[in-house]
């Protein structure tokens, strides 16, 4: 199944009606990368690029296991591992792996 970025991951996981597991900093107020409103996200996640370390593309769907954004939230080994609060769950990092495998798209 095609994973949609709004209705899979936007809605679900970062945003959430302001509950997301993103919204305690990347709100209008703060946070390195605004989530706010879903298109800004979508566009912040495909052209950004990391600035703690070394400017790592946040979608790489060529590689997705390499993109940021992946591995700030599967992967221990980064300097800021988001989010602090709460870990996503296994489904929730599947999904957002799922979405760039299937080439990110802003559906």
């Amino acid at each position: 199944d095609l994973v949609s970025f709004r209705n899979d991951i936007y809605d679900p996981i970062f945003y959430n009606n302001d509950k997301g597991k993103c919204m305690p900093c990347h709100n209008a107020n703060g946070g390195q990368m605004n989530l706010v409103p879903s298109s800004l996200a979508y566009s912040s996640l495909i052209k950004g690029l990391s600035v703690n370390d070394g400017g790592i593309p946040y979608i790489d769907t060529n590689n997705p296991e390499a993109s940021y954004l992946y591995r700030l939230v599967a992967d221990d080994n980064v300097k800021y591992a988001m989010p602090p609060s709460a870990s996503l769950t296994p489904y929730e990092i599947e999904i957002i792996l799922k979405w760039i495998s299937q080439g990110a798209q802003n559906n």
